[in-house]
């Protein structure tokens, strides 16, 4: 039988090293002329996770486990790095050591991604694959944030005209705030808000505002792909959006398989 740990983590780094490289391409698409060293690193991280996935595909679930937590450890210290490259960023703009068309809020964004995504990689040479109940408020905690900011961005990047879309990722970005507060305030009751019951009520309201902006975020690609909206959307960023959600919600069904499994 395959060994959990190798089948996921070579399913975690599938998804986020596609996820790192679409990062650093999009930052490079946000600097301006000048800016060209930062441009250049960028590259260099496209080249390194490209590298990557390429070394991913000599795996599979059959693999001995010591070579996958070697990889984990390679892939860990590209996660390190390209996170280390996004708060540096983020530090000269918000000194105003640079103007960029990278919003501060999604050089932060990028940079909480690739900090999970090592600390997922690192989890899992350790050990941990069950998730505990701390673990799933946190986790969605981490995933309703990532989705209130996808909301944001998608509001401020549309066409100004574009009145309705617009509006409709307002009133995404609303649902989410309150979300995200509600599960703050979850996390602060820990540990005695880590009941079945709670956290059950607490995976079925985010699926259902998870599903509703994965939707919108289908659409919205579509219609960017058919150049039928105005926006200053990259097609590539509308998709890298949409698979996030796709992502949360594969998260929030293992974690309800988690919680049930003790009453089948």
């Amino acid at each position: 039988m395959a060994n959990p740990i190798v089948a996921r983590s070579l399913d975690e780094i599938q998804f986020w090293s596609r996820i790192m490289k679409e990062h650093a391409l999009f930052l490079s698409l946000g600097f301006t002329y000048e800016q060209q060293q930062l441009i250049a690193e960028a590259q260099q991280f496209i080249t390194l996770f490209e590298r990557i996935e390429e070394k991913l595909a000599r795996f599979s679930i059959n693999t001995d486990i010591r070579q996958i937590q070697a990889f984990n450890n390679e892939v860990y210290q590209a996660a390190v790095a390209i996170w280390s490259y996004k708060r540096k960023v983020l530090g000269l703009t918000l000194r105003c050591e640079i103007r960029t068309n990278n919003f501060p809020l999604l050089v932060d964004h990028v940079s909480r991604e690739a900090a999970y995504f090592a600390n997922r990689l690192k989890e899992l040479n350790e050990g941990k694959l069950a998730p505990e109940p701390d673990k799933i408020i946190q986790e969605n905690l981490f995933f309703l944030k990532i989705m209130a900011d996808h909301a944001k961005f998608i509001g401020h990047l549309l066409d100004p005209s574009e009145r309705k879309l617009v509006e409709q990722a307002n009133e995404f970005s609303h649902d989410f705030d309150q979300l995200v507060f509600q599960a703050v305030d979850l996390d602060s009751m820990r540990p005695q808000s880590e009941t079945g019951p709670i956290l059950d009520q607490f995976l079925d309201q985010n699926r259902v505002s998870v599903v509703s902006l994965r939707d919108f975020k289908k659409t919205a690609r579509e219609l960017i792909e058919a150049c039928r909206i105005k926006s200053n959307i990259h097609p590539l960023l509308a998709d890298h959006t949409f698979r996030e959600a796709e992502r949360f919600l594969e998260i929030i069904d293992l974690f309800d398989t988690h919680l049930t499994k003790p009453k089948q």
